[in-house]
């Protein structure tokens, strides 16, 4: 079985889950979101990737078995996630990059591909000078959602 991981780059970002493919709950505030969410996400999905790409570089990461997409993880500073400051434990501190997502398919579960891609994502941030990764969890999480559980 082989295993790798990648940057999230606009031309693999249609391997994403169709559900976290056209999710902007961490990309756009709420309003924008909704707006969004009433035209086609997907292509704001895509323009938020795009920009961060430009601006900052890399800002996920998905990790293939086989070839097949079997995990991904997304992450950028705070400057870049709007709806960061919607929480009640905001702000993130600004030396630190949002984890704002991530997930292994239901599929790859229990093999060890989670501690995987947190690792290469952290390897990445701490090559690029990163300190402190931060992230949101919800207690009540009971399915794959945007929240990390």
């Amino acid at each position: 079985m082989s295993r790798r991981l990648v940057n999230i780059t606009l031309d693999n970002l249609g391997d994403l889950p169709p559900t976290c493919r056209s999710c902007v709950f961490w990309e756009l505030d709420p309003v924008s979101k909704a707006r969004a969410e009433a035209s086609d996400p997907g292509l704001e999905k895509e323009s938020w990737i795009s920009s961060v790409l430009l601006e900052w570089g890399s800002c996920g990461k998905i990790l293939y078995v086989d070839g097949v997409p079997a995990a991904y993880v997304l992450f950028a500073p705070p400057q870049y996630v709007p709806r960061s400051v919607a929480f009640p434990t905001s702000p993130v501190s600004a030396d630190a990059v949002l984890l704002m997502t991530a997930r292994v398919l239901s599929e790859f579960s229990g093999g060890g591909l989670g501690r995987m891609l947190i690792q290469g994502m952290a390897k990445d941030l701490t090559r690029r000078g990163v300190r402190a990764i931060e992230a949101f969890g919800d207690k009540q999480w009971t399915a794959p959602a945007c929240v990390l559980p």
